[in-house]
């Protein structure tokens, strides 16, 4: 009775000993934890094997992922989080809702959606309508008889939409452990390509001094690449500043100024600008740039999953 005593002691002794040698680690927002064997702790993450799997591969997790680590000693680890990782992963807003700042001073509303995939990348939709915010300086024409100007405005209206997808350069460190963390943050480069087509008035003047209006259509496209950066402001807004370079090309009809021609200088596109007027082709060198101001925001699924951890 007593061997049979000892024996259970020493297995219960035994499975005691094994359960208390494992190490705890407890990430942020999770109910869950770790069972894990720690073999190191660094500066900015925690190496560990899993617990039930000691033979397998080394873990790595940094610091501003945990919340704490009870050791098996007994011993417990609380990490406080950096100043600019203030939220974990599954935490960051990755559905960002922009618009162009400047936009509506220009005669349209530029409105951008952007979805985060993964660290340093993102795809990006755009949609311009055209028409909308403060009407573009008229043309004037001055009557010598009346001792009048008249204005003309181009009374445009259309709709142009575009794509990029976004790389984002190797976040900057300030100190170590502490750096730019949200995943929509940082320096990029975004190749992008637009479409889109719109109406406006043009006037032309005849040998008796008179104005005719005629509606003129124009399709464009461009792809252009561009570069910009963007800052996260408390996991809820953003702010982007971008410029690019790029190839386009148009169905504007080329035009022969003299004194009864139409009077068409267009060159300005909503999404980007032509370098060179009444170009002898319909194809030419654009350029583009902006201030974007976005909403983040989680979708309902992700909310949901969220509350599931």
């Amino acid at each position: 009775m007593k061997r049979i005593l000892f024996l259970f002691f020493t297995l219960f002794l035994f499975a005691s000993t094994t359960l208390l040698a494992q190490d705890r680690i407890y990430p942020r927002n999770s109910k869950k934890f770790i069972k894990a064997k720690i073999s190191e702790v660094g500066l900015d993450e925690i190496k560990y094997k899993e617990f039930d799997n000691q033979d397998g591969p080394v873990f790595s997790i940094e610091k501003d992922e945990i919340e704490k680590i009870e050791y098996a000693s007994g011993r417990i680890e609380k990490f406080e989080q950096s100043i600019s990782a203030k939220v974990s992963i599954a935490e960051m807003h990755k559905n960002n809702l922009k618009i162009g700042f400047l936009s509506p001073i220009f005669c349209h509303l530029h409105i951008s959606f952007e979805k985060g995939v993964k660290q340093g990348q993102s795809w990006e939709v755009h949609s311009t309508f055209i028409g909308i915010g403060q009407r573009p300086y008229p043309y004037s024409y001055y009557r010598p008889n009346s001792n009048l100007v008249e204005y003309y405005y181009k009374k445009q209206a259309g709709l142009m939409v575009g794509a990029g997808y976004k790389f984002s350069f190797t976040p900057d460190y300030i100190v170590r452990g502490s750096r730019s963390r949200h995943i929509l943050q940082g320096s990029f480069f975004r190749p992008s390509a637009y479409l889109g087509g719109f109406k406006y008035n043009t006037y032309s003047i005849n040998m008796s001094n008179n104005i005719s209006t005629k509606k003129t259509t124009i399709f464009t496209g461009a792809l252009i690449a561009e570069l910009g950066k963007q800052w996260i402001m408390s996991n809820r807004a953003s702010l982007e500043i971008y410029g690019g370079i790029g190839y386009g090309f148009d169905t504007r009809p080329i035009i022969n100024r003299d004194f009864a021609s139409v009077s068409d200088y267009t060159s300005f596109y909503y999404l980007y600008n032509r370098l060179s007027n009444n170009p002898s082709s319909n194809s030419f060198l654009v350029i583009n740039g902006g201030i974007k101001l976005g909403y983040l925001f989680h979708t309902k699924k992700e909310r949901e999953s969220l509350k599931k951890k």
